[in-house]
């Protein structure tokens, strides 16, 4: 890696209480609007880095602009393209700060942001991470992303609680939380999957409270809908995701119960495949029936071939009934059982 730091304003500061990491790939239309919300926070004892992942737009311009004209902005570019995990967990051992703050860069934040969540965290230092409400925003559309009902006041989740509600759906959106860099070293890295987010709250939930703060501090950006492709890709990562969580001694006793959310996580994403009615439906659910069985690891046991059925059940909507002429039984024979027999 190759470290850029602003030569114009060489003041030092003094040792922030928050680092935040912006992991940035060909996205300078956008940084300048991330970087700038950051900028503006009321709550000004942060150090900022932007990590370049060999990004070939003009994302150094726009980068080192900020680091020129506020000392608390750093930039590395990485040698080499490093994936996103890679690129945060190489820019997480730059961290010296109590607190991690892993921002995205399209992403964007309400000005009390930092002085909000840094305050619900240091009034209740047994929690691991805090996270606020979330406002979605695509285009000039702007809603409010949708928690469980119980989310709302501002609380601290038991740990034992926290980890029962998550096991059953990823509800905590990544980069609106603020994480003690004390639990994320504790953590290890983040895997390179798509769901490696759920899986480290999954495990700062064995050991840590989460804390909810209920403001709307926090901007991301929804971009166009995905394809059946990147639907089947990222029904894969969530399989690789708890094949790799069932393995990890954090889970120990634990296996069945996190094999249960890799199955939920995966009709969830097939669910999506069969609303969006796409002609590739039936193959591509085949092909990640077939991909789950294959990598599932053997103590599963039994758990792989009733829940592959189970499956089926919820993602068999009525219309794929007429569709496929052949009701429900042609459905599992078509689907579920030339692979839950191998």
């Amino acid at each position: 890696m190759v470290l850029r730091h602003s030569t114009q304003n060489p003041r030092r500061i003094p040792m922030a209480i928050v680092d935040v990491l912006v992991p940035t790939f060909n996205r300078s239309a956008m940084l300048g609007q991330c970087l700038e919300s950051i900028q503006a926070q009321t709550y000004t004892d942060i150090r900022v880095i932007i990590g370049d992942n060999c990004s070939d737009d003009d994302t150094r311009t726009v980068a080192q602009d900020f680091c020129d004209r506020d000392s608390r902005f750093s930039y590395v570019r990485n040698a080499t393209n490093l994936g996103m995990y890679g690129n945060m967990n190489a820019l997480f051992t730059r961290v010296m700060a109590p607190y991690v703050h892993f921002m995205h860069d399209d992403d964007w934040l309400e000005p009390c942001f930092y002085e909000r969540m840094i305050a619900g965290l240091e009034e209740s230092p047994e929690v691991g991470l805090a996270w606020p409400r979330v406002i979605l925003s695509q285009g000039e559309n702007e809603t409010a992303y949708r928690l469980p009902e119980r989310f709302n006041h501002d609380q601290v989740l038991p740990a034992e609680t926290a980890f029962k509600e998550l096991v059953h759906g990823n509800f905590i959106i990544f980069p609106a939380v603020i994480l003690r860099t004390s639990v994320l070293r504790e953590m290890g890295s983040f895997p390179e999957y798509m769901a490696a987010d759920w899986l480290m709250w999954l495990r700062i939930a064995l050991h840590h409270d989460l804390k909810f703060i209920d403001n709307p501090l926090f901007h991301y950006r929804l971009h166009e809908g995905q394809g059946c492709a990147d639907i089947l890709r990222m029904g894969q990562s969530n399989i690789n995701m708890f094949v790799f969580a069932s393995g990890l001694e954090d889970f120990s006793g634990r296996q069945t119960e996190i094999a249960v959310a890799g199955f939920e996580s995966v009709c969830s994403d097939m669910m999506g495949i069969v609303v969006k009615g796409q002609p590739q439906t039936p193959r591509s659910i085949r092909e990640l029936c077939s991909y789950f069985l294959k990598h599932v690891p053997d103590h599963h046991g039994e758990i792989r071939r009733v829940e592959m059925i189970a499956l089926a059940y919820a993602v068999y909507p009525p219309w794929l009934k007429l569709r496929m002429g052949g009701g429900l039984r042609h459905w599992l024979r078509y689907l579920v059982l030339p692979w839950s027999r191998r």
